[in-house]
């Protein structure tokens, strides 16, 4: 026996307690062996059990729950009290713990992916805080891979991409928005006959900019000449529930987005016509 250890620990299946851990060293290679069984429980030199990080990885994304709500739950069901910065500590956890078992199932997804994958990728950011960047498989539907990014610059889309080629092998073809980043990214894939495509949404939303810009200016200056957004904004919500069964939460932006394009349809229909 090397030592002893001794940490207060807590799971949801035990709840708190301390617990007790003796170390062996073998008398002729010195290599020391600890609890197996301490070490299923928790992770080394952590207080909090997996299954504690577990449950507040699950609650946080998978039912979008709030640090305080988890907090709420832990005491109400387990009687165990953490706090916010403990529940933060265990979601960054959890995720690390995610990501290293996708990539040891590695294997096991790329046979399933045996066909062929398409390539799909994209970020988020917001300014001045960097993003987050996602390479999903477009014909399933599955995050192959999902890293931080500072900004949405080749340099920082490149490893994220070649990471993802590494462990799911060459795409069938690729998919990403206009951005020269993204196109630029990819430089190593084009030059190996993989496919390069961009999204057929952010390409239609590009032409129409272009082609209906004129007809949009012209809305933008109705709307200010007639005060449109201030009369509709006076309606009376009562008013907008009786004017169609489905005037009420999510539906009653999609109704005043309705109205407003009658209104304007109508006072651009009577401006040509005083015109003609």
């Amino acid at each position: 026996m090397q030592k002893t250890r001794q940490r207060e620990v807590l799971t949801l299946a035990g709840g708190a307690f301390v617990a007790k851990q003796v170390l062996k060293q073998c008398a002729h290679c010195a290599t020391v062996f600890a609890s197996a069984a301490l070490a299923h429980l928790l992770p080394a030199r952590a207080r909090y059990g997996y299954d504690v990080m577990v449950y507040v990885g699950l609650a946080r994304y998978l039912r979008a729950k709030q640090r305080e709500e988890i907090c709420a739950e832990l005491r109400e069901h387990f009687a165990i009290t953490l706090s916010e910065a403990s529940i933060s500590n265990l979601c960054d956890r959890f995720l690390a713990h995610l990501e290293a078992l996708h990539v040891a199932r590695t294997p096991a997804l790329r046979a399933a992916m045996a066909a062929g994958y398409a390539l799909h990728f994209d970020a988020t950011r917001e300014a001045g805080k960097g993003g987050l960047m996602v390479c999903l498989d477009g014909w399933r539907g599955w995050v192959l891979l999902a890293g931080r990014i500072p900004t949405e610059h080749e340099q920082h889309l490149r490893p994220l991409i070649e990471r993802t080629v590494a462990l799911f092998g060459d795409p069938v073809a690729t998919m990403h928005d206009l951005a020269d980043a993204g196109a630029n990214a990819l430089e190593t894939l084009r030059a190996r006959g993989v496919p390069d495509l961009v999204c057929h949404y952010h390409f239609l939303r590009a032409l129409g900019e272009k082609l209906l810009d004129t007809p949009y200016a012209m809305l933008r200056k109705l709307l200010r000449e007639h005060t449109i957004p201030l009369t509709l904004t006076g309606i009376d919500p009562p008013l907008l529930a009786r004017m169609d069964p489905w005037a009420s939460g999510r539906a009653r932006p999609a109704l005043m987005e309705w109205t407003l394009a009658a209104v304007v349809m109508t006072e651009r229909s009577a401006i040509a016509a005083s015109a003609a």
